[in-house]
């Protein structure tokens, strides 16, 4: 599983809004949801999707970062001056949204 990872207050967290999930992960992660049901897991997931699937997979998960440095940029971070040739996907989070800016996509 390949997740995107940023920091919060020092501590490593994961983004949901880039990733790659296995068949076998993906079974997984549907096979819990059915079996607790939504209302129990998002009780007690507060912050959706992303609590979520940090909380099933603490520890198992890889992130873009780690297997391929500099390749997976951040709009707002990395993007100031132009899009960095390195760069093989920028990913958007908060604003501005990707249909905000011309010529980018």
């Amino acid at each position: 599983m390949l997740f995107r990872h940023f920091a919060t207050n020092g501590e490593k967290r994961f983004g949901s809004g880039v990733m790659q999930l296995t068949e076998e992960a993906r079974r997984y992660a549907w096979q819990e949801w059915l079996a607790e049901g939504p209302d129990k897991i998002m009780s007690r997931c507060k912050g959706g999707d992303q609590k979520i699937l940090e909380w099933w997979w603490r520890g198992k998960i890889q992130t873009f970062e780690e297997l391929y440095p500099g390749q997976v940029v951040s709009f707002k971070r990395d993007c100031r001056n132009g899009v960095p040739p390195h760069a093989r996907i920028v990913y958007y989070h908060g604003r501005p949204r990707p249909w905000d800016r011309e010529g980018l996509i």
